[in-house]
């Protein structure tokens, strides 16, 4: 590679990383896929491998979690082909993610996601790391995959094994056991995990944005409507432009429709449904359906049977004066979810994702 070129190459690696930090993970996941493909073409392998490790955490920020999964396994061949060059300890943590994304594809089978958590275990055992991520990541894979009778097991192991520095921190993992405990139906066992989220003990770079607004549905479910509401505004604010958010963002659709805020749910349609229907992650991209057709169908009032909101193309029910009907919105979204859950119930080989699809609108509901 000659002199000019490699500066180059770095110098988009550091305007990709400014854009992430702006909030632009897309923009900046396109400069870092440029500067992969610039320094594999040039023969640079550790230049090629920076730029793909850059990019997973690009992918990550914007959603892309199909992008992902390619540029963790360029890093991951280059750690089996060259250690001496690549050390596989410096992907590991990023191996979590790749972990827990994979069972959000319906299109990836049972038998390579339990392969890529056996090699998850196998590098993490090489490298002296505690079994307490492999544990969580065995209990959402099986969650994802409706295995829920197996997500016990994994929990408790999850539980009893000891920290270390590939453990998810604190309060990331206060965050995943309450949405566990929720997406199984528990919403005391889901309040008492986030309770230390929700008095301001514990906080990261990722915690509160998404747990303040499954609490909100929660806690209004429980009564308790003053501290549901506490939490909106700043809720809506740390969700805005996140892209691995879009289930947040549809609990604060659905909080909104709930309390007839008309004004919040037509602003927080218009930032989100367009980025929520085009999300590479068909589970997040379900849940977020789920709860906009809940959404729509609580709005619907005797007096009010449509809605201003500014949607994508192609969504039915516009009418010519520019609004949708809430019935046309409510049974496109139910669709949506409904298609995407028999999906993955066809690669799991159970209906555990439709039955908990059918009870999560439901319960929506109440």
């Amino acid at each position: 590679m000659s002199d000019e070129e490699r500066p180059k190459i770095a110098g988009l690696l550091v305007e990709a990383r400014k854009l992430r930090a702006d909030g632009d993970a897309r923009q900046a996941l396109s400069l870092g896929e440029q500067a992969a493909r610039q320094a594999e073409a040039l023969g640079e392998k550790k230049l090629a491998y920076m730029a793909h490790d850059s990019s997973i955490d690009f992918a990550l920020d914007s959603g892309a979690a199909d992008r992902m999964l390619v540029h963790f396994a360029y890093c991951l061949a280059q750690c089996d082909r060259d250690p001496s060059a690549f050390h596989e300890r410096s992907i590991l943590w990023k191996q979590k993610w790749i972990v827990s994304e994979a069972p959000a594809f319906p299109t990836i089978p049972r038998d390579r996601i339990a392969a890529l958590l056996d090699d998850m275990q196998t590098r993490f055992v090489r490298n002296g790391a505690t079994l307490r991520a492999v544990h969580e990541r065995r209990m959402t894979a099986a969650r994802d995959l409706g295995d829920f009778d197996e997500t016990g097991k994994h929990l408790a192991a999850w539980q009893a094994e000891k920290r270390d520095y590939y453990s998810d921190c604190i309060a990331c993992e206060a965050d995943e056991l309450a949405h566990h405990h929720a997406d199984l139906g528990d919403d005391d066992a889901a309040l008492e995990a986030a309770r230390p989220i929700l008095d301001r003990s514990l906080s990261c770079h990722e915690v509160p944005h998404a747990t303040h607004p499954l609490a909100m549905r929660l806690l209004q479910r429980k009564g308790r409507d003053e501290e549901a509401r506490a939490l909106f505004q700043g809720a809506v604010r740390r969700v805005a432009g996140r892209l691995n958010l879009i289930v947040a963002q549809g609990d604060l659709l659905l909080y909104a429709a709930k309390n007839g805020h008309l004004r919040s749910a037509a602003l927080l349609a218009q930032k989100h449904v367009a980025n929520a229907l085009a999300h590479a992650n068909p589970y997040m991209r379900m849940k977020f359906c789920a709860r906009a057709s809940a959404a729509a169908a609580i709005l619907v009032a005797p007096r009010r049977s449509t809605v201003k909101w500014h949607l994508p193309e192609g969504i039915p029910g516009r009418g010519n004066d520019g609004g949708y009907a809430l019935t046309a919105l409510r049974d496109h979204f139910a669709r949506e979810a409904r298609d995407l859950a028999a999906q993955f119930d066809s690669r799991n080989g159970n209906a555990n994702v439709s039955g908990f699809i059918e009870r999560s609108m439901e319960s929506f509901l109440a």
